[in-house]
């Protein structure tokens, strides 16, 4: 298929593997993963918690041969339930006191934009291009 072409209409998991799509989710990636084309998540990396970061990027590094792509929501989820809180409150909070609110279901690992940076940074992890307002790429080296 190219860009610009006829959008297929996919409506189950089969039809994914018609086109050569392998959806891997939930997936701990690793070393000996197979290599693939592009790896992505929408809303998923500020889930992961902050000491697992760099090890992820740098396993997607590893089987990426194309491009990986990451959207970051680095707002408090809980915002979006309340509208008395603003989209930064949870960063009021201690870390000691946000476990406490911090749920097993939705953890939030609360890394700002400059700390993801610094994680994308590494000389092991794909190397970074962000723009504000647009979707956080990453280009595998």
């Amino acid at each position: 298929m190219r860009l610009g072409a006829d959008v297929p209409e996919l409506t189950s998991w089969d039809d994914l593997d018609r086109y050569g799509v392998c959806y891997r989710a939930p997936h701990l990636v690793s070393a000996g993963d197979e290599p693939v084309d592009l790896s992505c998540s929408n809303e998923v990396l500020e889930h992961v918690p902050a000491a697992e970061v760099p090890a992820l990027l740098a396993a997607l590094r590893g089987v990426t041969r194309g491009i990986t792509v990451h959207t970051i929501d680095y707002s408090d989820h809980y915002a979006r339930s309340d509208a008395a809180l603003s989209r930064l409150n949870f960063l009021r909070y201690s870390d000691a006191q946000w476990r406490w609110f911090d749920g097993r279901r939705q953890h939030l690992n609360r890394l700002r934009h400059s700390d993801t940076s610094a994680c994308f940074a590494r000389p092991a992890s794909p190397s970074w291009t962000s723009r504000p307002g647009v979707p956080t790429r990453c280009r595998s080296g």
